[in-house]
């Protein structure tokens, strides 16, 4: 994941990264705890910001 965002950095992209220290694969569907409900909010967040920005919809 380092390499990754390094990477990113490095081309000038935009990135956003959702941490869940604890989560697993699957963790949005199988982890009904505070820490997923907050990654998956963020998560939909971001896709409604960026379509807002992209479409200039809201």
């Amino acid at each position: 994941m380092t390499a990754f965002v390094a990477e990113a950095h490095t081309q000038g992209r935009s990135l956003e990264v959702i941490d869940v220290p604890d989560g697993r694969h699957g963790f949005d569907m199988l982890d009904h705890d505070d820490d997923s409900r907050r990654a998956v909010r963020a998560a939909l967040s971001w896709v409604t910001r960026t379509l807002e920005m992209r479409t200039g919809l809201q």
